[in-house]
């Protein structure tokens, strides 16, 4: 029976996946679905598959015996892992039903005090980057966020008068630079991919989709040589151990196998299902910890005020990775933030019925913040823009984007108190003239 559901699943996977893409109706919602998809098929499909079918022993091949242990269950965990794809699309399809956002002509482009009021908030946010790369956790840290959402308006141009290429150029090479050599960021770096897409999406010629794909394959060859920067020598490592093994081509399947282990989506359902449901908080104390969340850390100012290690100072990915993996897995290395989506969220918290709603929403959130984009409210497009720069967290939870939402205010706070500074600079210039 297990069985026959899987195989109904995952036929019906594609198909949903069609008509989700096809009732997209804007170009930064099928931007965002594609990151999802192909993060379902890196991260699920693929990753599973590569388990099942190869069985690796050595973490370092990406075992999990937890896979090979439980018998028939494996079935039910693969069902787990297309239940949430599925209802995460469902609930991307039933937003576009009952939401219809006015997206099919694009509102027209901000005034050029946006524009302005952007530049100045990306200068101001590689304060935070030089403050982040120095190892400095406080108050300038802070403006980090600034120039990821500045980096991604102006290299996207989205709706914005004319800017210079070379100032273009230069925020963009800079971010590189940054997210590449000091920072060693492969979310950071995917920013810029994003941002290039968004632009040639909204301008409708055939030759952008080369731009489209060339973008892509960066983003694949970015990947090894941003992890050898950041020190990580997991590709050598595995190479020298399929070598060790006798594996032929050792070097292309270490490639893939250090690329798969940045897509472990599957890892977290698995965790929720051999841990059990409601065997990580309960709904009430979940519930505080995102409320605590949205409160900033402010212990850099009034010493260590909230603790060392505590479900206030870790996000929520080190949470998960220190309470929930080490009751099924060993080789778990403390601290480290891992990825871990909505099915696997709700069903820890409180079983099936809340993880089936967290997909829902976590679908209809996709849908919303993909389109508040075209909105003509500056601070619903700020939203809209803040989320698209920060795809990766397609990985995470329902949670974990709610909690996006103090910044993306930050954000909009700034970046009107510079309009309101550009504005006047412009109607000074203009009484003096």
């Amino acid at each position: 029976m297990k069985l026959f559901v899987l195989v109904v699943l995952g036929l019906a996977s594609p198909l949903v996946a069609i008509v989700c893409y096809a009732k997209a109706n804007s170009a930064m919602h099928r931007i965002t679905l594609f990151v999802y998809f192909l993060n379902f098929i890196l991260g699920h499909i693929i990753l599973l598959s590569y388990r099942l079918l190869l069985k690796p022993e050595n973490p370092l091949l990406l075992s999990d015996s937890r896979l090979l242990n439980r018998g028939s269950d494996i079935y039910f965990i693969l069902i787990l892992n297309f239940t949430q794809f599925l209802v995460v699309c469902a609930g991307s399809i039933l937003y576009g039903r009952f939401k219809h956002p006015s997206v099919k002509d694009l509102p027209g482009i901000f005034p050029k005090s946006v524009c302005d009021s952007i530049i100045l908030l990306t200068c101001i946010g590689w304060i935070g980057n030089i403050a982040a790369i120095a190892g400095n956790q406080n108050l300038l840290s802070a403006f980090h966020p600034f120039e990821l959402l500045g980096t991604t308006w102006l290299v996207s141009g989205f709706r914005l008068p004319q800017t210079r290429r070379w100032l273009v150029y230069s925020f963009a090479l800079s971010h590189l630079v940054w997210a590449i050599f000091l920072f060693h960021s492969k979310s950071e770096a995917f920013l810029i991919l994003v941002a290039i897409v968004i632009r040639v999406s909204h301008q409708g010629s055939r030759v952008n989709y080369r731009a489209i794909w060339a973008s892509a394959v960066a983003g694949l060859l970015l990947f090894p040589f941003i992890q050898i920067q950041k020190g990580i020598f997991t590709l050598s490592r595995v190479e020298m151990l399929l070598n060790s093994q006798g594996e032929k081509h050792a070097w292309f399947k270490s490639f893939g196998i250090g690329f798969l282990q940045r897509f472990d989506g599957a890892d977290s359902i698995t965790d929720a299902f051999t841990a059990g449901s409601g065997a990580w908080f309960s709904t009430v104390e979940y519930t505080k910890i995102i409320v605590f969340k949205f409160f900033p850390n402010v212990s850099f100012l009034v010493g260590n005020y909230f603790g060392e290690e505590t479900s206030t100072s870790l996000s929520l990915g080190q949470l998960w990775n220190n309470q929930m993996r080490p009751i099924t897995i060993s080789n778990v290395t403390y601290g480290i933030p891992v990825t871990y989506g909505p099915f696997a969220e709700g069903y820890a918290v409180s079983g099936f019925l809340l993880a089936i709603l967290c997909c829902v929403l976590f679908g209809a959130t996709l849908h919303a913040f993909s389109n508040y984009c075209y909105s003509r409210n500056l601070f619903v497009a700020t939203c809209g823009l803040y989320f698209m720069s920060h795809l990766e967290n397609i990985q995470n939870s329902v949670a974990s984007t709610i909690l996006m939402l103090p910044k993306m205010i930050e954000c909009f706070i700034v970046l009107r108190i510079f309009m309101l500074f550009t504005s006047k600079i412009k109607f000074h210039s203009e009484s003096l003239a």
